[in-house]
């Protein structure tokens, strides 16, 4: 583990490489990194809405449904599906009804290698599905979507 991982210039590097998203929607960074609180204030400093994901357990479809529903506030109409959270996702007018316009989106999930690791489909369909909606965010000039990763859970077209 780096020693230096938690500083405050490794975390404000991190905070202007998210901001910074132009192609990625995936990151990755240490697990320190992840749950430092300082992240998430550096991320919202900047105008952007930033919400740990897996502050509970995380480690299957059901899991992963929950724990974004939960830490984005999404609307009670959320339906629990993976088309759902795509909706969802596409369409951050929820975050203007909690009059939280953002700069952009993050989610953290600081202890993704749980989740690669027991249902590694579930996964693969998480990170597929937050490229293709970044894609189509981007796509219509919309603020970005961004995933934050554990580096032990990499993917190998993550950054």
């Amino acid at each position: 583990m780096n020693p230096n991982a938690t500083s405050p210039h490794a975390l404000a590097a991190l905070v202007r490489r998210v901001v910074a998203a132009d192609t990625a929607a995936i990151y990755t960074a240490p697990r320190t990194m992840l749950t430092q609180p300082a992240l998430l204030s550096g991320l919202t400093r900047r105008g952007w809405f930033a919400a740990r994901v897996d502050r509970a357990p995380v480690f299957n479809k059901e899991t992963v449904l929950h724990a974004f529903y939960q830490a984005g506030c999404f609307p009670a109409y959320f339906g629990f599906n993976w088309d759902a959270l795509a909706d969802v996702l596409a369409d951050l007018s929820w975050l203007h009804a909690q009059e939280r316009p953002a700069e952009g989106c993050v989610f953290i999930l600081a202890h993704s290698q749980v989740l690669a690791q027991r249902a590694p489909d579930v996964h693969t369909v998480l990170v597929d599905l937050i490229r293709d909606v970044a894609a189509t965010r981007r796509a219509a000039g919309l603020p970005p979507l961004v995933l934050l990763l554990d580096q032990a859970a990499a993917t190998p077209q993550s950054e």
